[in-house]
């Protein structure tokens, strides 16, 4: 997909995001994403629950819900081949 402009909304207090809009090609606001319920995981204050808006079709919504996170964890380098990026789960 291809915006034409994203805006973001962020805390003065820590750039923390709280809301996304993506505009289209002709600059019209298409999509909202709202950032709420801040929780602590692993030291990092993050919103838990990301909720998409259509703007075209306000009927359609999108929303994640964060349960946990974890931080400076180690990955192997081995999960990020192009063999396994293909596998499906």
């Amino acid at each position: 997909v291809t915006y034409g402009k994203l805006e973001s909304w962020v805390r003065i207090s820590d750039a923390t995001p709280v809301r996304m809009d993506f505009y289209n090609e002709d600059l019209e606001l298409i999509r909202t994403l709202h950032y709420s319920e801040f929780k602590n995981f692993g030291g990092h204050e993050i919103p838990s629950v990301w909720n998409m808006e259509n703007k075209k079709e306000p009927e359609r919504t999108t929303t994640i819900t964060v349960l946990d996170a974890s931080y400076n964890i180690d990955i192997p380098d081995s999960l990020f081949t192009r063999e396994r990026l293909e596998q499906y789960p």
